[in-house]
C-alpha cells in the first residue's frame, strides 16, 4: 500500500487498542501531548460523533412519542370509566342511598383509573426489562448487528432508573387526571336518576 500510494517507508497511521474503552479520550489526549510532529489523534467517540448526536437527539423525541401513547391510553381509560359510570348508575344511586357521600364515589372511580394505570405502569415495565433482556441473548449469541454497516457491531442496552420514574410519574398524572371527569360524573348521580328506570 505503501508502494501505491508512493509513500516512501512512512505509516499512514496506527490504531492503538486499549483494555478499557472508556479511556480512549484520555489516552488520546496523552499521545497528542507526547508525539512529536505533525501528528493527530482521534478516538472512537470522535469517529462516532455523529452516531452519539443522533442518539442525543432521539431521546426527546422517543419520550415525546411515548408520551402521545400514554395521552391516547389515558383517553381509552377515561372513556372506560365513562361506560363504567352509565352502567353503574343504579349501583351508585343505592350507595348514595345507603350513606355513601359524594366523595367516597369520587374516591371508588379515581381508585380504579389510577389502578388502570399502575397495571399498565407495571406490566409495561415488565415487558419492556424482558424485551430488553431478550435482545441482549439475542444480540451475543446471532450478532443482531453487523460493524461493516452500522458502524457497531453491538449495543449494550442500560435501563435507566431516572428516565423510567419520569414516565411512570407521567403516567400515573395522566391516569390520574383522566379518571377526573368520569369520577365526577359519577358523583354527581342523584339517587332518584339512578334508580328511574329500575
Amino acid at each position: 500500500v505503501q508502494k501505491f500510494g508512493r509513500m516512501g517507508d512512512r505509516y499512514r497511521g496506527l490504531i492503538v487498542r486499549l483494555k478499557d474503552a472508556d479511556r480512549a479520550r484520555e489516552a488520546a489526549f496523552n499521545l497528542n501531548a507526547n508525539l512529536e510532529g505533525d501528528y493527530r489523534t482521534r478516538d472512537w467517540k470522535d469517529l462516532n460523533e455523529n452516531l452519539f448526536e443522533a442518539v442525543r437527539i432521539e431521546k426527546p423525541i422517543i419520550f415525546c412519542v411515548v408520551f402521545l401513547i400514554v395521552i391516547i391510553a389515558a383517553i381509552n381509560i377515561s372513556s372506560l370509566l365513562y361506560v363504567t359510570v352509565v352502567q353503574r348508575f343504579p349501583d351508585i344511586a343505592i350507595l348514595k342511598t345507603v350513606g355513601v357521600s359524594r366523595k367516597g364515589i369520587l374516591t371508588i372511580f379515581t381508585l380504579q383509573g389510577v389502578l388502570i394505570g399502575g397495571g399498565g405502569v407495571f406490566l409495561g415495565t415488565l415487558a419492556g426489562v424482558l424485551f430488553s433482556f431478550l435482545f441482549q441473548v439475542l444480540q451475543n449469541h446471532f450478532g443482531l448487528l453487523q460493524g461493516s454497516v452500522y458502524r457497531v457491531d453491538t449495543i449494550e442496552v442500560s435501563i435507566e432508573f431516572r428516565d423510567w420514574i419520569v414516565i411512570a410519574v407521567t403516567t400515573m398524572v395522566i391516569s390520574l387526571l383522566a379518571t377526573l371527569a368520569p369520577a365526577i360524573k359519577g358523583a354527581r348521580i342523584q339517587p332518584v336518576e339512578g334508580l328511574r328506570y329500575e
